[in-house]
C-alpha cells in the first residue's frame, strides 16, 4: 500500500493506492505536489520489481481501524483552498487483471455521472469512482494492460483521472475556483489562460513557451483568492508531458484561440469570451451548486480580465505573441 498527501490547486488530498501501482510513473507527474509519502507501518515507500517501482499490495489498516485515515507523518496541514477546509481523501484500488468496471463505449474524457443525495458515481472505460460530498472518494481502475507501456509524457498511471475528477468537483463545490481545460502560462509575472476546443493549439502554445513558464497544457487551476483571481499550475498535463513545482500568479488575461487570426491578438467581446470559457470548465459532477459556481466564476473572469482572441505564429516564441496583451 502507498500513501501520500498531495497539495493540488490549493487542495490537500490524502491519497492511498493498493495493487500494482507504479510509484515512479506517479511521481514523474505528481512528485512536485507531494507533501509526504510512506508505506503503512513506516516502511520504505517503494520496492523495485521488474524494472519498475511498485507499491505493496497488502492491506494494512490504520491504527484507528479506519483505512481512510492516513498513517504518514504529514506534519501540519496547510489551509484548504477555501479557508481551512478539511483534506480530501481518495483511495484507489488498481485491479491487476483489468477487471471490467464501466461501460466500454465511453472514451476519455467522456464520463457518465449518476448523482445521489450523498455523492456521485462516475463511470468511464476502465474506471468506476464514487465521489462523496463529504470529501471522501474511492476509485477502482484497471491495471496496466498496454505493452509496451506508454511513455510518462502520455500516461501518468491510474491515479491521474480520479485525482482530476476529485479536484474539479471539490473546487467548484467549495466555491474556491475550478480546473479549466486550458493552457496556462506565466507572462510578465501574471498567469495567462489560453482556452479553445481540443485541437485548437493549447499544447502548441505550451511548446512555444519557455518550459519553466508553463503551468499546464491541459488543465490549469483558476482560483478565487483573497487577493483576486489567480492561475496555479497543476500536475494535470497533456502531451506537453512536463510539470513544474506548484506556482501561482495573478490572472493576467483570457486568450481564446482562433486560427483565423494567426500571429496576432484582437479584443474579444464579453459574451463570446464567456461562452468559450464555459465550454472549457469540466462539470463531471453537474449539480446545481457546481454549475452555479462555474457560471459565477466565468462571469467574474469576463468582468475582470483582459479578453482577446488569436493564434500564435509557429516559428516565434509565445512571449512575442503575448506582447499583444500589453502591460
Amino acid at each position: 500500500m502507498f500513501r501520500t498527501r498531495l497539495r493540488v490547486a490549493g487542495l490537500d488530498v490524502d491519497f492511498t493506492a493498493r495493487g500494482p501501482f507504479e510509484i515512479d510513473r506517479f511521481r514523474h507527474r505528481f512528485g512536485p505536489y507531494e507533501r509526504d509519502a510512506t508505506r503503512a507501518g513506516g516502511e520504505p515507500a517503494a520496492s523495485a520489481r521488474g524494472g519498475a517501482t511498485y507499491a505493496g499490495s497488502e492491506p494494512v489498516p490504520a491504527a484507528d481501524g479506519d483505512e481512510r485515515a492516513p498513517t504518514a507523518n504529514v506534519g501540519e496541514s496547510a489551509p484548504g483552498a477555501n479557508g481551512g477546509d478539511p483534506p480530501l481523501s481518495l483511495r484507489l484500488w488498481v485491479e491487476p487483471l483489468g477487471k471490467q468496471l464501466g461501460p466500454a463505449d465511453v472514451p476519455y474524457p467522456g464520463v457518465k455521472a449518476y448523482p445521489s443525495p450523498a455523492g456521485v458515481k462516475l463511470l468511464r472505460e476502465g474506471l468506476s469512482m464514487w465521489l462523496g460530498f463529504d470529501g471522501r472518494a474511492e476509485a477502482f481502475a484497471r491495471g496496466p494492460q498496454r505493452l509496451p507501456r506508454p511513455p510518462f509524457e502520455e500516461d501518468a498511471g491510474p491515479a491521474d483521472t480520479p485525482l482530476r475528477l476529485l479536484a474539479s468537483h471539490a473546487l467548484l463545490a467549495r466555491g474556491a475556483g475550478a480546473l479549466v481545460h486550458a493552457c496556462g502560462v506565466l507572462y510578465r509575472g501574471r498567469g495567462i489562460l489560453i482556452v479553445g476546443p481540443s485541437g485548437a493549439g493549447k499544447t502548441t502554445c505550451a511548446r512555444l513557451a519557455r518550459p519553466e513558464s508553463v503551468l499546464s497544457d491541459d488543465q490549469v487551476a483558476l482560483l478565487e483568492t483573497p487577493a483576486g483571481l489567480a492561475l496555479e499550475s497543476t500536475p494535470f498535463v497533456g502531451l506537453f508531458g512536463r510539470t513544474i513545482a506548484p506556482t501561482r500568479a495573478p490572472l493576467g488575461g483570457l486568450v481564446v484561440l482562433d486560427r483565423a487570426r494567426p500571429e496576432r491578438l484582437e479584443p474579444l467581446g464579453g459574451a463570446a469570451a464567456l461562452g468559450s470559457l464555459l465550454r472549457c470548465l469540466p462539470l463531471y459532477t453537474r449539480t446545481a451548486a457546481t454549475a452555479g459556481a462555474a457560471l459565477r466564476l466565468a462571469e467574474r473572469v469576463v468582468r475582470e480580465a483582459p479578453l482577446v482572441r488569436g493564434a500564435p505564429g509557429l516559428g516565434a516564441p509565445l512571449e512575442a505573441w503575448l506582447g499583444g496583451l500589453g502591460g
